[in-house]
Order: structure tokens, then C-alpha cells, then sequence
């Protein structure tokens, strides 16, 4: 079993340097002693959402969360941040889902897929449970109204409740997906709750998958771009000088902010 590895700030957000097979480790453990945790994610979007939406922040930064990171850029900027981090600590849905797929198989560990639009999710469930047949595996669409105390959400999370879940995968996409979360995990009975954004979609055949070598290069986001620019211009093209400044004004803050309690612990 590998070690636990820690959390850290990285230019003042949470990040956890852990590979996949230390996250499986992790939900082993969770599973097996049912302890809640809750895997959000962070990449360069993930970075600007921190910032402009408060419910991704807020699940973030609570104490029962683990940020995974998923994107190269942010072990880029941890570098220039002096923290040790390698291309082995970014961890995406799509190549960790069928190392999680064959531990369900063995432990084994139920799953709940809750995300994308009807047609796709029916798709990607059905392909699967063909690629996975020994996984206990099943799940609903994300197109629901999420008003916490309203009648269809109030289902979703029964039913999700009813069926026992090891695992639940929620892919709803960044900020829909930490809001439900955060507003309905203390309801939910499920040991390991995880947000996977379009993970379903890319099985379902709906979203193109870049060639898995781009990933570690840091240019997966250049095959998006080119698959899909109405959907992409704005996240890659004007979105990451937005997420600079933020970042920077953030951090000269925080520098700011150090220096005043420095001095008042002087005088």
C-alpha cells in the first residue's frame, strides 16, 4: 500500500501530490473503513473557477476533500513554486478509469455514474458495462433540476442512497458539479464521491480523445482546441491570461498580507 502523500498550496491553492495508484489506494481505504472523502479536481480551469465561483472554492477547501490534479500546466506552475511534483502526480479520468474498473472488479466495489445528457450517458453506460462486465455499475443523467430541496433532486439522491454505492462518479462538468456536490454530500451515503467531468462522454464516443501522449507533454489542450473551438477558444485561448492575473493579485494580497502581520508581530 502506497503512502498517503501530502497536501499542499501551490501559488495558494490545494493541491495533493499522489499518483493514480496511491488514489485507488486511498479509496481502498475509505471503502473499506467507510469514511467519506470527497476527490475534486484541478487544472488550469480549475484554477479560474477557483476564483470566479464560490462553491468550487468552498468543496476545495474543505478539510474532507482531496485535490487531485489533473492538468500539466499546474504542475508547471508548482515547479516555478519550488514543490516537487512530477508528470506521475497528474491524474486524468480517462486514463485512471480502467485501473479503477479492474480494482472494482477484484474488491469488489460498487459504482455510480451521475452526468451528461441522457442520450450520451445511456450510451457510455452501456459501453462500460460491455468493457466491464464484473463491475457492479450504473448511474443516472446529470439533466435534472439541482435546486437541493427540489422533488428531482431529492430523488436522485435516494436513488443513489438505494443502490449502495462504493463509489459515485459525478460529471457534470466544472462548477455544476462541485455545487451539487457540496450541497448534497452530507445526504449522500457513499464512501468516495469523486467529480470526473465529461469522463462518460469520452467512452460514449460523444467527445474526441486526444492521443494519450499529448497528456504528459502538456499540449492535450491543443487537440481540444483544434477538435472542438467554438466550445474551447474562450477556456484556452483568453481564459489563462484571466487565471494570471488572478493568480498574481491573489498572491501579491497574501505577500501583502504577510508583511503588515510581520511587522505587527515586530512592533
Amino acid at each position: 500500500m502506497h503512502s498517503f502523500s501530502r497536501r499542499r498550496k501551490i501559488l495558494g491553492l490545494k493541491a495533493t501530490a499522489i499518483t493514480g495508484e496511491g488514489l485507488l489506494d486511498r479509496f481502498d481505504v475509505a471503502i473499506l473503513r467507510r469514511h467519506r472523502i470527497t476527490i475534486a479536481s484541478l487544472n488550469f480551469h480549475g484554477i479560474y473557477m477557483y476564483f470566479a465561483d464560490s462553491a468550487f472554492r468552498a468543496l476545495h477547501e474543505d478539510d474532507r476533500t482531496l485535490v487531485r490534479i489533473d492538468g500539466m500546466s499546474v504542475i508547471m506552475l508548482a515547479r516555478l513554486a519550488r514543490a516537487r511534483l512530477h508528470r506521475e502526480h497528474r491524474i486524468a479520468w480517462i486514463d485512471l478509469l480502467p485501473h479503477l474498473m479492474a480494482r472494482a472488479a477484484i474488491a469488489p466495489w460498487r459504482v455510480f455514474y451521475l452526468g451528461a445528457e441522457p442520450k450520451t450517458f445511456e450510451v457510455g453506460l452501456r459501453k462500460l458495462r460491455a468493457m466491464y462486465p464484473a463491475v457492479s455499475i450504473t448511474g443516472s443523467h446529470g439533466f435534472f433540476s439541482m435546486t437541493a430541496a427540489g422533488i428531482a433532486n431529492q430523488q436522485t439522491v435516494a436513488r443513489i442512497n438505494a443502490w449502495c454505492p462504493d463509489i459515485l462518479l459525478v460529471g457534470m462538468g466544472m462548477g455544476r458539479q462541485e455545487r451539487w456536490i457540496l450541497e448534497n454530500r452530507d445526504r449522500l451515503e457513499v464512501p468516495v464521491v469523486a467529480v470526473c467531468g465529461a469522463c462518460i462522454e469520452y467512452f460514449a464516443g460523444s467527445v474526441s480523445t486526444a492521443p494519450r501522449w499529448l497528456g504528459p507533454l502538456g499540449l492535450e489542450w491543443v487537440y481540444r482546441l483544434l477538435s472542438d473551438p467554438p466550445r474551447f477558444a474562450w477556456r484556452y485561448l483568453v481564459e489563462p491570461w484571466l487565471t494570471v492575473g488572478l493568480l498574481v493579485r491573489a498572491n501579491v494580497s497574501a505577500l501583502a498580507q504577510r508583511l503588515r502581520s510581520a511587522r505587527a508581530t515586530e512592533s
